[in-house]
């Protein structure tokens, strides 16, 4: 029985020790074929800097453009100053209509009488 013991405990490891001979063949060769793939698309794979270089100096000169200078914060400022323009115009108008009319009814009055 011993002897049946060991052939049955023996027979179990010779399976795993030959399935783990056979996973090692097919990583051996999952590997090689791996590599070889990776010098394939070594020689293959285009050199991308001329475009990269390109693409960077765009970005650049887009950056550098007077529309995207224009920040929120400026455009703020800008319209503020516009506005104390515009303001100042309107006094100057008014005025300017203030004393016309102010002139027009001095000359009606002094007409009439």
């Amino acid at each position: 029985m011993a002897e049946d013991g060991e052939h049955v405990d023996a027979e179990p490891r010779d399976a795993a020790a030959e399935a783990f001979e056979q996973l090692r063949g097919e990583v051996a060769q999952l590997r090689g074929l791996v590599e070889e793939m990776a010098e394939r698309l070594g020689e293959r794979v285009p050199d991308y800097t001329p475009t990269l270089a390109a693409m960077a100096q765009t970005l650049t000169q887009m950056e550098r453009h007077p529309a995207l200078q224009h920040t929120p914060e400026r455009f703020r400022a800008e319209n503020r100053e516009n506005l104390k323009v515009f303001q100042h115009i309107c006094r100057f108008r008014r005025r300017r209509t203030s004393h016309f009319i102010n002139c027009r009814i001095y000359c009606m009055e002094y007409c009439t009488n």
